[in-house]
């Protein structure tokens, strides 16, 4: 299938614009690029209860931020998400549209997380980062209302890879697909697009997940390429792709938490 026709506009969009190939810019260069592909139309959406930004200490003396949105004051459970950006481009502020929806959609505390970037810090900085944010966000369970609700983690691209390592720490490692076991992970949600670079090996690790016997729901979205979960409000793909995953938390959220 070919790629719909809001993808197609898009893309023709960004050639206009007449810059060079992200691959052949820097990482300064990369990163003002993806600044200016966020439209500006105002404060963020939908309104949260609460917002708070919030640093956690890593190694040494640095620190990240969190940015956390609570869209009520009972959340189902606290879903910590890592934003992609090759571990080198992003920040919890570009994805914020995105975090807003998936909480007030999944009806979930969202921590968006600030791990730091390539080249400045290389591998693997990012994953430790991701392991301190979520083991920050265990503990805050208590704070937004109970600690026994469920703690999720997920991620687009390369915060989908950092979302699948932390989930199965059993090992370190850089590759979950390369794993020698799966089994015993919890449920999982897989998200692919026809026309990704990236879809083989998004599709392979659904598979393996499948075959270790782990819950899990994965579909392919046609039309669509890279990064289409992130265009809130611009490519139709998106709004598919969050209506896939807030009826697969609704799905595997334990009884206590589903809605009534």
């Amino acid at each position: 299938m070919a790629l719909d026709d809001a993808t197609s506009a898009l893309l023709d969009r960004m050639a206009e614009q007449g810059s060079k190939p992200l691959q052949e810019m820097t990482p300064a260069e990369a990163r003002e690029f993806m600044g200016a592909q966020q439209p500006e139309n105002g404060p963020p959406t939908p309104e949260m209860r609460h917002v708070e930004l919030v640093e956690i200490p890593v190694d040494g003396d640095e620190s990240i931020p969190i940015r956390l949105l609570t869209p009520n004051d009972s959340p189902r459970g606290t879903l910590v998400y890592y934003h992609g950006g090759g571990w080198v481009l992003g920040d919890a502020a570009l994805f914020e549209q995105l975090g807003r929806t998936l909480a007030a959609r999944t009806g979930c505390a969202v921590a968006l997380v600030d791990y730091r970037l390539a080249p400045e810090h290389r591998y693997p900085t990012a994953v430790e980062d991701a392991l301190t944010a979520l083991r920050w966000a265990d503990k805050q369970r208590a704070a937004l209302g109970d600690a026994e609700m469920p703690l999720l983690v997920a991620g687009d691209s390369a915060g989908g890879n950092l979302a699948a390592v932390v989930a199965r720490r059993g090992e370190f490692d850089a590759s979950p697909l390369r794993a020698t076991e799966l089994s015993g992970l919890p449920p999982a949600v897989v998200l692919t697009a026809e026309h990704d670079m990236l879809r083989d090996e998004g599709d392979a690790y659904a598979e393996r997940l499948r075959r270790a016997g782990v819950p899990m729901r994965h579909h392919c979205f046609t039309g669509q390429t890279h990064g289409f979960l992130t265009q809130i409000d611009v490519l139709p793909g998106s709004a598919a792709g969050v209506d896939y995953i807030v009826g697969a938390v609704e799905e595997y959220l334990p009884q206590r938490w589903k809605r009534s």
